[in-house]
């Protein structure tokens, strides 16, 4: 999926469905995670955290997510790499 930057230091947060964890992708670089990720928005690593657990609850991975949110995810992905 892809990255967008935006915060202070110009990197952006990814919280990765695949590996179970939060991705710092560092600004000018492209993003060199292959597996199932979505960007969260949020200047600092705390406020990325904060706003995965707002959207995403306490699913570390894909398959710990809702349905809903499963197909909404793809749709995104899909969307995402035309």
């Amino acid at each position: 999926m892809a990255a967008e930057r935006g915060t202070e230091n110009g990197s952006s947060y990814a919280w990765c469905f695949s590996h179970g964890r939060l991705h710092v992708f560092q600004a000018g670089q492209d993003p060199w995670c292959t597996a199932e990720w979505v960007t969260v928005q949020g200047a600092t690593r705390e406020a990325a955290l904060a706003a995965k657990a707002e959207h995403f609850g306490d699913a570390q991975f894909f398959d710990e997510l809702p349905a809903g949110q499963h197909h909404a995810l793809i749709n995104a992905r899909g969307a995402a790499s035309r």
